[in-house]
């Protein structure tokens, strides 16, 4: 190969690199954001701050796209135990919308949706046995 044919390699190995590595830093900066954004919920609801601008700015970046679905599912835990049932749903649905095999959010939705959807959480809790047939033990 010619030394322009191997610069040419070189310029475009060099390109994917960078592309990889901008795609690897855009990713954890999110996954932070996420990981931040429940803890903002967490600290709310136990007093340590926080008003209702910030939790709503957290639940916007819970909603906005988290690629993993621990911090939706904790803050959305969080909301429930805190009576606040409609702040939660929508982070629920949100991950089973992108994970419907997840049993952790079946399950907390079947919780959430006891008093106000009867119907709703016996389908929810189902599909949770489902997913984990020892739930149910």
């Amino acid at each position: 190969m010619s030394s322009p044919g191997r610069l040419a390699v070189r310029l475009a190995l060099l390109a994917v690199a960078l592309a990889a590595v901008v795609a690897i830093v855009s990713w954890q900066r999110t996954e932070d954001d996420c990981n931040e954004a429940a803890a903002t919920i967490g600290r709310a609801l136990g007093g340590i701050g926080g008003g209702a601008a910030e939790l709503s700015e957290a639940r916007s970046t819970l909603l906005g796209g988290c690629h993993a679905s621990a911090p939706v599912l904790s803050a959305a835990g969080a909301l429930q135990g805190a009576g606040r049932a409609g702040e939660a749903e929508p982070l629920l649905r949100r991950v089973l919308r992108d994970e419907p095999d997840n049993f952790g959010a079946w399950a907390t939705l079947s919780l959430l949706l006891a008093d106000s959807d009867p119907a709703g959480a016996r389908r929810a809790r189902g599909r949770a046995l489902e997913l984990n047939p020892l739930a149910g033990r």
